[in-house]
């Protein structure tokens, strides 16, 4: 891998993100009130399910990620949603992270391939992920990023229990491929798992299924590029609560094979149904993550999103 000034001016690089996300905000009034109005919903609902509203995450932290979100969609409404969804999602994955917040978390363990029964399982925390799965029209896409989510936080429970540890990282490449096309699902299977795994930490179908005419093989696509950028964000914030599923010492490299994933994940990018207006603004929203998140990305990671960005 070449060294990053090897290949690119740091300056001219930034101003080249700054420019193109300057040019991209001239909507961002618009996305802030829809955020706003989708946190809003979101914490009366969860006042009205009996749900702990805030998540261990940063309200600012999570406030970007939303809108980070709602930059790929132009209808007011779908924004607000994945607003919604972003604000759910966190604390459902604090949720399944914490021991202490599950009532029996060797039942959560045992009923892990039913995510339905899982949600049976946990009261009002249940019906509130229940109520996000048929609040669209896409249900497996839900269901299938919840569950992706609850993995993650599975490995968290089980971080001492290397044959548990070992057993949920196997079993969440089906999880994680589950509705995806064959050949990229071969793809996929080359990669590490315990890389793979990492995709818990974005679950796009599940954002995404706000979006009409979605494809769940566009957001595996996206799942792939975003993992590195969200994984390196959340994992400093994860080793303070010591919920990252890993010792220090046995976390694996997983640089290259991340890597590997971005450019597999940008290699089916147009093999999907994905509109070019819904094209551009994914590139859009790439360009803004990749600006937030330079700082926590390794240096070989950061460079190979900027080549993607060339």
């Amino acid at each position: 891998m070449e060294n990053f000034d090897e290949r690119h001016e740091v300056n001219e690089v930034e101003a080249k993100i700054e420019r193109s996300t300057v040019n991209f905000f001239g909507k961002e009034g618009e996305i802030l009130e829809a955020v706003k109005r989708g946190r809003e919903r979101f914490l009366n609902d969860s006042e009205n399910y009996g749900v702990r509203p805030e998540c261990f995450r940063d309200r600012k932290d999570v406030e970007a990620e939303a809108f980070i979100a709602a930059l790929t969609s132009t209808d007011q409404q779908e924004r607000e949603n994945k607003a919604y969804f972003v604000h759910a999602i966190h604390v459902l994955d604090d949720y399944f992270d914490e021991i202490g917040w599950v009532n029996d978390p060797e039942i959560l363990y045992e009923n892990r391939s039913d995510i339905e029964k899982v949600l049976k399982s946990l009261g009002d925390v249940g019906k509130f992920g229940t109520n996000m799965i048929e609040s669209v029209e896409d249900h497996s896409s839900v269901r299938k990023g919840i569950q992706k989510v609850m993995y993650g936080g599975l490995l968290a429970q089980n971080s001492s229990d290397k044959e548990k540890r070992g057993k949920l990282i196997q079993e969440y490449v089906k999880v994680g491929t589950e509705l995806i096309d064959e050949n990229f699902t071969s793809d996929i299977e080359k990669i590490d798992p315990t890389a793979y795994f990492m995709t818990n930490k974005v679950a796009m179908e599940l954002i995404n299924a706000n979006e009409k005419d979605h494809d769940v093989n566009v957001s595996e696509a996206w799942n792939l590029i975003f993992t590195p950028a969200l994984y390196y964000h959340n994992l400093s914030e994860e080793e303070k609560r010591e919920v990252s599923g890993f010792n220090k010492d046995e976390e694996p490299d997983l640089e290259e094979e991340m890597i590997k994933m971005v450019n597999l994940g940008f290699s089916y990018t147009n093999a999907f149904s994905d509109s070019e207006e819904k094209r551009k603004l994914r590139m859009d929203q790439f360009k803004l993550v990749c600006y937030s998140f330079k700082k926590v990305l390794p240096e070989a990671i950061f460079a190979e999103y900027m080549r993607h960005l060339e």
